[in-house]
């Protein structure tokens, strides 16, 4: 759940494509030291039912690291 500063309003929920990747951009927007976008988007800034592209990393801890 994510909500802007000082928002009053209602409960609602977004099926925006957003994912941990987009915290620090949040983060930073929410200080104004994104303006040029360099952090990527905001979660307020990302649409219902854009196409993104979301990394996915998988480690498997039963591998030996000789």
């Amino acid at each position: 759940m994510v909500k802007k500063a000082n928002t009053h309003s209602d409960f609602t929920i977004s099926n925006a494509p957003v994912s941990h990747y987009d915290i620090h951009a949040t983060i930073m927007d929410s200080l104004n030291l994104n303006t040029d976008g360099k952090y990527g988007k905001s979660m307020f800034e990302i649409k219902e039912g854009e196409d993104r592209n979301r990394i996915f990393y998988q480690y498997n801890l039963n591998e030996s690291h000789e």
